[in-house]
């Protein structure tokens, strides 16, 4: 009996060990196969953006396994500050580098604020110096922005004319007022020219006539320069009727002379009736044009009352000279020094009137010829003499 339960205990023990290896189940992959793995990872989209996009620039986006932390960075472009991480318009983080669990896909938006700045603009000096120092004044100068426009202007005293802006003796501009870009700092030198014989001023007159800067025989404006006869091209010492040079002598009649022999509208004053009904200088008898070459002239009667309807007078002292300031609503002015008149072989008033001859007769008594005069009240257009000596002012077209 012991054998047998002896027997039967071992068979038992057998049995048992052989159902235990024929029940032992396979691995099985997380779909029920049989491949030898685990559960598979799960993986998130995480998708960031810059607001607004040339704001700055943000990394840190891509794919990331569920549960694993993701760190994502937005960096601010000059002149702009990062504000904070949004998502959905809700605010999620302030912290430029964010970190957080991944544990769904997300959509976040880095926001940034501009400061009003970015790169800081360069500045230059633009400074202008005259040459010479009284030859006027200039606008312009100052500290302007790269890139920046800036205009440059130049006014000549009445004394001086324009001629050019230079920088370092080069000429940059011809031109009064010019613009430029400003790229660099840059120093301009306005030149002037003091006037002189052949010097013109203009004055913006609906003409266009440019008027001479000096007196004939002149110099500088200030200068009295040489006197003429009405008619006659160079000065003399003595002005009287027996020299004039169209005219038969000294012939009077009452107070006027009779004996024209050149520009004479009136039979009373020619001489033995002489009349010829030229009311205007020609070209060989006029005085500017024969001193200063071609293109210049004596001014016509309407050229003086141009002149006077578009200037306002002045009388004032230049240099120790008196004399009368025509200026024009554009600013340049013409000095014309009293120089009174020449008679015989004296001068008359000068320094206290001035008498400047135009190339127009006078038609009514054409021994005489238009003036314009001036003492220290007021200037007008008058009439005189033909054989006295007087100023000649020339005149000549713009174009």
């Amino acid at each position: 009996m012991k054998k047998h339960t002896k027997a039967l205990t071992a068979i038992m023990l057998m049995i048992a060990m052989v159902c235990a290896v024929g029940c032992e189940p396979d691995e099985q992959d997380n779909n029920g196969n049989n491949n030898g793995g685990g559960e598979e990872p799960t993986y998130y989209s995480i998708n960031i953006a810059a607001n607004p996009t040339n704001g700055g620039t943000v990394s840190g986006d891509g794919k990331y396994e569920k549960g694993h932390p993701c760190t994502i960075i937005a960096t601010p472009a000059t002149g702009y500050t990062f504000t904070n991480w949004t998502e959905n318009g809700s605010q999620v983080s302030t912290d430029a580098s964010y970190t957080f669990t991944v544990t769904c896909d997300r959509n976040l938006t880095a926001n940034f604020t501009s400061t009003g700045g970015g790169e800081q603009p360069k500045y230059y000096a633009v400074s202008i110096t005259m040459s010479p120092v009284e030859g006027g004044w200039t606008e312009g100068s100052g500290r302007y922005k790269e890139g920046e426009p800036c205009t440059v202007t130049a006014s000549p005293d009445f004394l001086y004319t324009f001629t050019n802006w230079t920088e370092n003796d080069l000429i940059v501009s011809e031109s009064a007022s010019f613009t430029f870009i400003v790229t660099r700092n840059i120093s301009l030198v306005a030149n002037f020219t003091i006037m002189s014989a052949g010097s013109y001023v203009d004055l913006g007159l609906p003409s266009g006539n440019l008027w001479a800067a000096c007196n004939i025989g002149a110099n500088t404006p200030e200068e009295y320069g040489d006197y003429f006869a009405w008619g006659e091209t160079t000065p003399k010492s003595r002005y009287n009727c027996d020299n004039y040079q169209h005219c038969h002598g000294c012939v009077y009649e009452d107070v006027h002379l009779v004996s024209m022999t050149k520009y004479c509208t009136n039979s009373s004053f020619g001489f033995n009736g002489f009349t010829d009904d030229l009311t205007v200088l020609l070209p060989e008898d006029d005085a500017a044009k024969a001193n200063w070459g071609e293109g210049w002239r004596m001014p016509y009667l309407k050229d003086w009352e141009e002149l006077l309807n578009n200037t306002t007078g002045q009388f004032i002292s230049l240099d120790n000279a008196d004399g009368i300031l025509l200026t024009a609503a554009n600013g340049a002015a013409l000095f014309f020094p009293a120089a009174g008149f020449r008679s015989e072989n004296t001068t008359w008033y000068a320094g206290s009137n001035g008498n400047y001859w135009a190339s127009s007769l006078d038609q009514y008594e054409p021994d005489c010829a238009l003036s314009f005069s001036f003492n220290s009240g007021c200037g007008s257009i008058a009439s005189g003499f033909r054989f006295c000596g007087r100023s000649v002012r020339a005149v000549r077209s713009q174009h």
